[in-house]
């Protein structure tokens, strides 16, 4: 259903179709400003997409959670405890690489 909407407003405000993931955060902006109370409709919308983002990220987590209680037979809190850190340390290099390590590539040309 997001096609329907996306893929039209990359072709009438002239952004590439094949820019991936990106294309909701450089149409749907154009698509706001262009409308009556875009402003408020656009916050409204990446205030909703956000809710949704983190809704998605608990549930991941939780089996996450699920999974190591039953492993390790240790509380829940320990188990949080110990996993938040470990997540961020592994999630690190993935929200690293659009930024500072960009033009790290440790499996050769295109691995980045």
């Amino acid at each position: 259903m997001a096609g329907l909407i996306i893929f039209p407003a990359c072709f009438a405000y002239g952004v590439d179709p094949a820019s991936g993931p990106n294309l909701l955060f450089i149409s749907l902006p154009n698509v706001f400003n262009a409308m009556p109370l875009g402003r408020l409709w656009g916050t409204m919308f990446f205030l909703f997409m956000t809710f949704a983002s983190m809704s998605t990220v608990i549930a991941v987590f939780e089996n996450l959670i699920v999974c190591f209680f039953e492993l390790l037979h240790k509380d829940r809190r320990t188990i949080i405890r110990w996993g938040i850190p470990v997540i961020i340390l592994l999630s690190l290099p993935c929200v690293l690489e659009f930024n500072v390590w960009s033009g790290f590539q440790p499996l050769g040309p295109g691995s980045g």
